[in-house]
């Protein structure tokens, strides 16, 4: 699974690296913007990725990967169809091969607000030579790998620097053909291959192209003179007949590169660099500010920063646990719903929208899918790729992983409470509730006796629920049982919304659905039985289950019975499971004991590896018996944004009202959330630690944006007016739109 890895940019004769950042770099570190180190890991797993939500992968890799585009991969263990990340070669391998003088690398930033991978070289003290290699995904050139070595020379004598490129890496994905440049340059070059085999055989056989800078010697010399400033950018421009705008023949495909690459060679080093950043730059327009914990600031940033490199709005594929790299083979799980997507409607509707399109594109293969099992409406597979079918599972387990289904629902209710749009409700949002609902109908058992329905055979979030006699799955899991309620209810809710008589069966169904509770506990029961159902796994939960109950669901409930679910349960997790359950654990402790909700806050950020925040599946990377134990686990990065956004922001979208309730964290000064959106509104929260009051600005808004009031915790109302900042009591407040 691991990338193939080739160092770039390394000077063979570098000196030892010193331990202090480059002085301009401080600041920024300062600013949790940039992540340093005097030294590159020597486990390529903590290095960072690199991307823009269409094409990506691990700095200095050979290869790069592509959003949507798989290739068949045989697992064997009598797995259904299987999928993998298509591996599309690097055509720009670059390495600093030769300096004079001799420079010394001084260290490697991640640039989180940039974007950019940082290498830095120097020459001897008092020399004013430096040399910067800037590594990017380009953002809004979507296409567009860039490599850029910019060299500053204050010396009184020429700097020269030599910079070779590689031989293009072997793929066993595609069947690759090298062409000459298509623009008829000499400093450029290409190749188009085509998928040896598809996902499936339903899916097309991808056509991808390259376009890219080349030289005949492979190595070219940057020279700066005295006292001057040179520059050079080797640029690749990747492209694939699933968006080539002319047609889908490789000579089509081979056209959308070549202007793709023909526009970004027009531009100067400098502007190609400066609109890159520009992009980022609207994209961190919304964010989450700590001050007092420099720590913390760099994780919020590093975790905000994985999930946008994952994932953009003007391509609509769901991102996978791995983000832009092969882990989980780039495939889509329930991830993406319940912890990847939820940041996305707190802070980019468009993104959260376009997520949700693909779930929406993929209904055929899901009613399919559906129909494989003798059930009707949308059953969407437990994981997929491209084309929306089920992929890489036992088929053993295939019917059973169904809460997915529900956790579309669940995600479709909060985006249509965030935006009131009825418009994408009857397009888009509706027509996934009615098959998901449809789905629920067939696969629940009423009882003809009694007026209770349940569903059986089913594997929770807790997947070390399987079952016994193995594998056949547990019945009436709390958490299936309450997200297909929602699932039933929202569909009902939709259709009345958008004018449409609703099947009542939905309603019939919702209302009998069996929902476990322990009388004497006073807690809700994880399944029937619990915890015999996880006997293989030693009585071990998996991960968060029942408390999801109160975060994301937000079902209501005695405060007791939160209080006893949260200590119930905290004594069955695994210690090696994924970090998402600490981010829930702290948000549902907030409303108990902060002190407890920022343990968890902690333990959690145990799973991000330094010195570049990588995220990993469990603490110990190394140490993970049950899971892939993937690096880049942009999975656990959505959860412990959720921690912060809807834990310490206490951000809920309600069916007409988006609830706050700002909290500081007790290892910070002050928490802020930047441009959180609500029905076209963009709310700056603020709070300092100990101040008995919060601040709440409508930074901006988008056409069509409603008016807002906030009634705070002492039932003051307080209209929303944009650029007028409203001071609110600490507490529960409460923000809706309001007719002026």
């Amino acid at each position: 699974m691991r990338t193939p890895i080739v160092l770039i940019g390394l000077l063979a004769c570098a000196a030892a690296a010193v331990a202090a950042p480059p002085a301009e770099w401080a600041v920024r570190i300062a600013q949790g913007n940039l992540l340093y180190s005097p030294d590159l890991p020597k486990d390529s797993g903590y290095w960072p990725v690199l991307g823009n939500g269409y094409i990506g992968n691990v700095i200095y890799s050979q290869g790069t990967y592509m959003q949507g585009v798989f290739a068949y991969a045989e697992r064997g263990g009598g797995f259904i169809q299987s999928a993998s990340r298509a591996y599309i070669p690097n055509p720009i391998n670059v390495a600093v091969s030769n300096t004079n003088p001799s420079l010394s690398n001084v260290g490697y930033g991640l640039d989180i607000e940039r974007a950019v991978f940082l290498s830095r070289w120097e020459g001897p003290a008092g020399s004013n030579i430096v040399l910067e290699q800037r590594s990017f995904f380009h953002r809004t050139i979507r296409s567009l790998q860039v490599h850029q070595y910019v060299l500053q020379n204050g010396s009184p004598s020429p700097v020269s620097v030599t910079i070779s490129l590689s031989k293009l890496d072997a793929t066993a994905d595609f069947n690759i053909s090298s062409l000459p440049c298509p623009l008829g340059a000499s400093n450029c070059s290409a190749f188009v291959g085509q998928l040896n085999r598809a996902e499936s055989d339903s899916a097309p056989r991808v056509v991808i192209a390259v376009v890219s800078t080349s030289n005949p010697t492979s190595s070219v010399t940057l020279t700066a003179a005295p006292n001057s400033k040179n520059s050079i950018s080797f640029l690749a421009a990747y492209r694939s007949s699933l968006d080539s705008p002319a047609g889908t023949a490789p000579g089509d495909v081979i056209a959308a590169a070549a202007k793709d690459f023909a526009s970004a060679s027009a531009q100067s080093d400098e502007s190609l660099f400066q609109s890159h950043i520009a992009g980022w730059a609207q994209l961190w327009k919304t964010g989450i500010e700590v001050s007092g914990d420099l720590k913390l600031a760099q994780n919020v940033n590093a975790s905000l920063y994985a999930l946008y490199s994952a994932f953009r709005s003007d391509w609509p594929f769901a991102p996978s646990p791995g983000g832009l790299t092969n882990g989980y083979h780039g495939l889509v799980y329930w991830d993406n719903e319940m912890w990847i997507l939820p940041p996305f409607i707190s802070f980019d509707h468009d993104a959260a929208k376009a997520n949700l399109f693909y779930r929406y594109a993929r209904i055929g293969p899901a009613e399919q899918h559906a129909k494989t099992f003798s059930y009707n409406g949308t059953f969407f597979p437990w994981n997929s790729a491209y084309t929306g079918e089920a992929m890489d599972l036992n088929p053993v387990f295939d019917p059973f992983m169904v809460h997915s289904v529900g956790d579309i629902a669940v995600e479709l209710r909060t985006l249509f409470y965030a935006t009131q749009d009825l418009n994408w409700l009857k397009t888009v949002g509706f027509p996934l509730a009615q098959g998901i609902a449809n789905f629920w109908k067939s696969r629940v058992t009423c009882n003809a006796t009694s007026p209770s329905c349940s569903i059986t055979n089913v594997c929770p979030p807790d997947e070390y629920a399987i079952g016994i006699p193995e594998s056949i799955g547990v019945t009436d899991s709390v958490f299936t049982n309450y997200v297909a309620k929602i699932s039933l209810d929202f569909a009902t809710e939709a259709a009345q919304l958008l004018g449409i008589t609703p099947d009542p069966a939905w309603a019939s169904i919702s209302n009998r659905l069996v929902i476990l509770f322990d009388p004497i506990l006073k807690i809700h029961t994880e399944y029937k039985g619990f915890p015999k159902g996880n006997v293989v796994y030693k009585f071990v939960v998996k991960q968060a289950d029942v408390i999801l109950l109160q975060y994301p669901l937000d079902i209501e409930m005695p405060d007791q019975v939160r209080f006893n679910d949260i200590t119930f349960y905290n004594q069955f997790y695994d210690p090696t499971g994924p970090g998402m359950t600490r981010s829930i654990s702290s948000i549902v402790w907030l409303d108990f004991n902060q002190t407890m909700a920022q343990y968890e806050l902690n333990v959690a950020q145990e799973n991000i590896q330094q010195p570049f925040a990588v995220w990993t599946e469990t603490a110990d990377p190394y140490n993970h018996p049950n899971d892939a134990g993937i690096f880049n686990f942009i999975t656990g990065a959505g959860g412990f944004i959720q921690s912060m956004v809807n834990g310490y922001g206490g951000v809920r979208y309600r069916a007409n009202t988006m609830r706050i309730n700002p909290r500081v964290p007790l290892s910070s000064k002050s928490f802020k959330l930047r441009g959180v959106m609500y029905l076209g509104n963009h709310i700056d929260i603020f709070l300092n630690s100990g101040a008995a009051t919060f601040s709440v600005t409508v930074s901006a808004q988008d056409k069509d944006a409603k008016n807002l009031q906030l009634i705070d915790s002492t039932g003051t109302k307080s209209l929303l007016v944009p650029g007028k900042t409203v001071q609110a009591a600490v507490g529960e407040a409460n923000i809706s739109s309001v007719s002026l």
